[in-house]
């Protein structure tokens, strides 16, 4: 009896403690957790650039990002710098896209590109590999006649891959030239020279001042014979080339003497006392009226009625003139 009393007083007193509210635990606040990233993350979209691409408005290379830590409860927008060597061959686009602008890239001159991209305090290197791409062997082929530089060819290869480089090819490569010079291969050297380039110029007869150009086919590089590249001044029309000088020189006796041969026709025009030789020469043929004009000069200058027309410019509206003369006198005589 007393071992069931005891039992029942046990249960009795366990059921009391459960109908006892028990307090539910505060609960802590959170703590801010600081905003600054911990790192940058830079996701390739290109492993590499290969060389002689063209870049154009540029290639897209990497994606940017910022690493936070797990517990932030804030991640701010991330601006992105460039800085290093290399940081004016990129550029970022749209806030997060590394893009690679340096134009056509060459293994040979550069195999890389490195800078350092900062975010948010945060800051990375990235590389930007150029992949070598295997290149044909170029020769430099000469014009047969003048040497004169044609342009690069490609060499072809035989059957066991040894270069077949042709006749007036060579491996050396051209110097780079200024406007106006043009590269010659030497045999004797076995190199290139740098010549003066005539291809294409205006030059000048010495003896008519007609201008001609000087054509690759007909000319090569030489500018020829009877010719010059220096210009006639435009105000000269009694100018002549000298050799001794090889410059332009005014003739002071032709010009004389076309200035004296105007004036006689003048003379002639106005004068009544040569009304008698206007009606001489009224139907007078342009071969006589030269002969005449020959007459009006003296004889160790011109010694021909060609030269007479064909060296002193002027005598041409001389010409026309007496022959307007010639013919209004004809005019009145018929009129009489």
């Amino acid at each position: 009896m007393r071992l069931i009393a005891f039992i029942l007083a046990s249960l009795i007193g366990t059921a009391a403690l459960a109908q006892e509210k028990v307090p539910a635990p505060t609960p802590k606040p959170v703590e801010s957790v600081a905003t600054v990233p911990t790192g940058l993350s830079i996701q390739k979209v290109q492993n590499g650039i290969k060389e002689g691409v063209k870049v154009g408005d540029g290639v897209h290379v990497a994606n940017l990002g910022a690493i936070f830590d797990e517990e932030a409860t804030d991640t701010p927008k991330v601006t992105f710098t460039l800085s290093g060597n290399d940081a004016t061959s990129f550029e970022v686009r749209d806030g997060n896209q590394l893009w690679f602008i340096a134009g056509t890239p060459d293994y040979e001159t550069k195999a890389e590109y490195g800078l350092k991209i900062s975010g948010g305090g945060v800051t990375a290197g990235y590389k930007l590999p150029v992949f070598d791409v295997k290149e044909a062997t170029v020769a430099y082929r000469w014009h047969k006649d003048s040497k004169l530089f044609v342009g690069p060819e490609k060499v072809p290869t035989g059957a066991q891959g040894e270069m077949l480089i042709a006749k007036r090819t060579t491996l050396v490569k051209p110097p780079s030239v200024d406007e106006g010079k043009w590269p010659q291969w030497n045999d004797k050297t076995e190199a290139w020279d740098v010549v003066d380039l005539h291809v294409g110029k205006t030059v000048y007869s010495k003896d008519t001042k007609a201008p001609m150009q000087v054509e690759f086919r007909k000319h090569g590089n030489v500018i020829p014979e009877g010719f010059t590249d220096v210009a006639p001044p435009d105000a000269c029309e009694f100018c002549e080339w000298d050799k001794t000088k090889k410059a332009w020189a005014e003739n002071t006796v032709k010009k004389d003497a076309a200035a004296d041969v105007i004036n006689r026709i003048t003379a002639l025009r106005t004068d009544p006392g040569t009304k008698p030789l206007r009606d001489k020469l009224r139907n007078a043929t342009p071969e006589q009226i030269a002969t005449y004009v020959k007459g009006q000069v003296k004889a160790d200058e011109v010694k021909t009625n060609a030269e007479a027309i064909a060296a002193i410019k002027k005598l041409e509206r001389a010409v026309i003139e007496m022959f307007t003369i010639m013919a209004a006198d004809r005019q009145t005589n018929e009129a009489e």
